[in-house]
């Protein structure tokens, strides 16, 4: 996974997006009308987002489940089309 960019493909569950509203944390380094985030800028990612996971604690697992039932939901839903249910 590259250091580069958000590894998630939608904003709402990237933990340093949404800790950047409001936490004291995150990933706007002042620049984000430049386009993309400070990621794309050469933030260290993975290691945000342990610090963020001491300084917030829940932050990071709340969006992980968040995204873990968005992609189950799609899951279930992908299957039960396949199947002919729905």
């Amino acid at each position: 996974m590259s250091e580069k960019r958000c590894p998630h493909e939608e904003i709402q569950f990237c933990p340093l997006y949404v800790a950047s509203h409001g936490t004291g944390f995150g990933c706007d380094d002042g620049r984000l009308g430049e386009g993309g985030c400070a990621v794309t800028r050469g933030m260290p990612y993975h290691r945000e987002v342990e610090v963020l996971r001491v300084g917030c604690p829940g932050l990071v697992e709340g969006c992980e489940w968040r995204q873990a039932l968005a992609d189950r939901k799609a899951r279930i839903g992908r299957n039960l089309r396949m199947n002919g249910i729905h």
